[in-house]
């Protein structure tokens, strides 16, 4: 990870798809989350989004299995994305992201914790050029 993290954080759909593969990318959290160092917290829309992402490119069994395992880890604390839409709509209405980032960062920014995505993408670095998001991002790949 680009930088050594702990406590909680708000782990974008991108991780979830690292981890639910077991790539080597996300050996790392893997050990982080193991080990108690770092608390990942992520939402529903996340989790919604994950399973078609598996879909696509696992098929549809095997990717409810995957998400039926993550909504019954004790590691990953889901939560309702309903209490961060609104900030969401506000971020969505300025930046050039996905809505579903939106909320995963809008939930950042309310628990005052850092948001963990895989990659740094390109629309994320646009909008971080343009204006600095409130939340600390951290990103897995170096």
């Amino acid at each position: 990870m680009s930088s050594e993290p702990s406590g909680s954080m708000v782990f974008d759909t991108s991780v979830l798809v690292e981890l639910a593969l077991d790539s080597l990318l996300s050996i790392e959290v893997q050990n982080n989350v193991r080990s108690g160092q770092v608390q990942p917290l992520t939402g529903e829309l996340n989790v919604t989004e994950l399973g078609y992402i598996l879909c696509r490119s696992l098929g549809s069994e095997r990717s409810a299995r995957s998400v039926e395992l993550l909504r019954k880890a004790k590691e990953i604390r889901i939560l309702s994305s309903a209490s961060f839409l609104d900030r969401a709509a506000e971020m969505k209405c300025t930046r050039s992201i996905s809505l579903v980032d939106c909320v995963t960062l809008a939930m950042g920014e309310s628990l005052n914790v850092p948001v963990l995505f895989a990659k740094c993408e390109n629309e994320l670095k646009i909008e971080m050029k343009k204006k600095s998001f409130k939340t600390k991002l951290l990103f897995m790949e170096k």
